[in-house]
C-alpha cells in the first residue's frame, strides 16, 4: 500500500481513509495515554500522602449502597465531577503528556516568527511549550514546571436553602484556549 503524499492530509478536509480509521485512532490515542497517564498518577499520588488521603476520601464519596441488592457500588457521574481528581487528572496531562500538533496553512500564505509558509504546508507544535508557559501555568508558588495537584481547582462561595454560607471547591481551567491541549486537539 502506497503512502499518501503529505499535502493529502488536510484537517479542514477529511479524507474518506481519515473517516474509516476514525474510531481506531482515537482508540488506540486513549490506550497509548492512559497506561502512562495512569503511571504518572501513581507516580505523582505516591510522593503526597496527604494528596493520596484527599484523593482517596474524595473518592470514597460516591461509593453507594444499592438498595436492591445491598452492594457497595461505584456512582460513575458523580466520580466524573470530583474537583481534586480532576484537577490531578488534568495536571498531569498538561505536566507529563507532550503530543506534536499538526495543522495545514489553508491561506495563500503565512507568516510565523518571521517564517513565511506557503499554502497547503504543514507545522507541528509541540504541545509542551504551552502546557509548561510561566505565564499561563506558573504562580509564585507552584512554577508550571512542577506538578501542582489543586492548580485547577477554584473556591467559590455557595449558599444552601437555609442561608448558610460555605467555600465549596470546584474544577476550573484557568489558562486560556490555546495554552493546553491535552490530547493534541
Amino acid at each position: 500500500m502506497g503512502h499518501a503524499h503529505p499535502q493529502a492530509l488536510r484537517w479542514n478536509e477529511p479524507l474518506a481513509l481519515e473517516r474509516n480509521y476514525s474510531v481506531a485512532n482515537n482508540t488506540a490515542r486513549l490506550n497509548a495515554n492512559s497506561i502512562p497517564i495512569a503511571a504518572w498518577a501513581l507516580f505523582e499520588l505516591i510522593q503526597d500522602r496527604d494528596l493520596w488521603e484527599l484523593v482517596q476520601k474524595e473518592a470514597e464519596s460516591v461509593f453507594e449502597i444499592n438498595p436492591a441488592t445491598g452492594q457497595r457500588i461505584l456512582n460513575v457521574q458523580k466520580m466524573l465531577v470530583l474537583p481534586l481528581l480532576q484537577s490531578v487528572y488534568t495536571e498531569i496531562l498538561r505536566l507529563h503528556v507532550s503530543v506534536n500538533i499538526t495543522r495545514e496553512v489553508v491561506a495563500e500564505t503565512a507568516t510565523i516568527a518571521g517564517y513565511k509558509l506557503p499554502k497547503n504546508a504543514l507545522i507541528q507544535a509541540p504541545t509542551r511549550i504551552a502546557h509548561h508557559s510561566e505565564i499561563a501555568w506558573g504562580t509564585s508558588e507552584h512554577p508550571a514546571s512542577e506538578f501542582w495537584a489543586r492548580r485547577h481547582i477554584k473556591h467559590i462561595t455557595v449558599q444552601d436553602e437555609n442561608g448558610n454560607v460555605s467555600e465549596k471547591a470546584e474544577f476550573a481551567v484557568t489558562a486560556g484556549p490555546n495554552d493546553f491541549f491535552p490530547y493534541g486537539a
